[in-house]
Formats: C-alpha cells, sequence, structure tokens
C-alpha cells in the first residue's frame, strides 16, 4: 500500500467517526417532504501552502451532500465543510482535526449530471493525482509533477461540487488559481 492510500483511509476513518455526532444532531422530518438523506464526503487534498513550501502539508474537508427526490431530483443540497483535516506526510504525525461546525449548515443546491467517459477517465486518476500532490507539497518547485493531470482532476472536482469549492477558494485561492478552478 502506497503512503498517500494509507493516509486517505486514515482521514476517511477518521471523518466517519465524527460524521456519527453530525449526524447525531440532524433533527427527524416531520414529513416526507421535509425528509434530508444527508451522507458526508470528502474533498481531494488540498495543499496547506501554495507555492510548495517543501513541508508536506495538505487539508482534507468533510462536506455534506442531501437528497430529497420529493423536493429535488436533479440536483443535491450541499452543506458547508464541517471538519478539516490536516495530515502531514513528513513524519506521518497522526491527522490534526479542525470542527469547523457542529451542525449540517446547508449552503446552497449543486446539479448533478451524468459524467462524459473522458471526465470518468479524468477521476479514475484521484489516487495518482494524490500521489502528485503529495510529491508537490514535498517539493518547492513545480517541475517535479504531471501539472496538466493535476490540473484537469481539480477543474473537474470544482465543477462537479461547484459549492463546496466556493467555500474553499479563499482559503486555498493561489492553488484554486493555479489549477484553473474559478
Amino acid at each position: 500500500m502506497k503512503p498517500q492510500e494509507s493516509v486517505r483511509e486514515e482521514v476517511e476513518a477518521t471523518v466517519k467517526e465524527k460524521w456519527k455526532k453530525i449526524e447525531a444532531t440532524i433533527e427527524p422530518a416531520a414529513s416526507p417532504q421535509d425528509f434530508m438523506g444527508w451522507r458526508y464526503a470528502l474533498s481531494p487534498a488540498i495543499p496547506a501552502a501554495w507555492p510548495p513550501d517543501g513541508k508536506g502539508s495538505v487539508y482534507y474537508y468533510a462536506f455534506a451532500h442531501g437528497l430529497n427526490p420529493t423536493r429535488l431530483a436533479d440536483a443535491e443540497y450541499v452543506a458547508a465543510p464541517w471538519l478539516r483535516v490536516k495530515v502531514d506526510a513528513i513524519g506521518r504525525s497522526a491527522p490534526q482535526l479542525e470542527i469547523l461546525t457542529k451542525k449540517i449548515k446547508e449552503i446552497g443546491i449543486q446539479g448533478v449530471r451524468p459524467l462524459e467517459t473522458e471526465e470518468l477517465g479524468v477521476l479514475k486518476q484521484a489516487k495518482q493525482v494524490e500521489e502528485q500532490v503529495y510529491k508537490l507539497t514535498l517539493a518547492t518547485s513545480l517541475r517535479s509533477v504531471d501539472s496538466v493531470t493535476v490540473k484537469q482532476y481539480y477543474q473537474l472536482w470544482c465543477s462537479t461540487q461547484g459549492a463546496v469549492a466556493a467555500q474553499l477558494r479563499p482559503q486555498h485561492k493561489k492553488f484554486f488559481d493555479w489549477v484553473g478552478c474559478k
């Protein structure tokens, strides 16, 4: 197993455990119309510093998608990031958690659509992109990575997760500018 895979698995396990506490705060729906089926999601790794500073730190953000087909069929409700996890690739210290909110805070609606074959190919490169991002954070130069693949991946993520990307952009403006996320 590659180090990045074990890091992501550790982050996923941490997020899953913390999600139970967030889920417990969701009030039961008074009617089917009011029901919201929330599930958590995790952002890709986002460098803690940009341009890279060689320190090897990345952030993952946990957020949520909500479904209610009786109210909205071709989109999802999106909740603000509720947890930020900082991971240090150098020395592999335990992930550092920062609770951003203790409740689901809806921030908007994100349309959903079938992905094109080419887009599915980009998403299948998630592990390779994450390896490139970790490699970038350990460097102080952008020459050592396949920047085209990294940029394509993050551009697609931003286009399919626009509401959350808009929330994260202010904290990581230089990185989002570099990858071309609008």
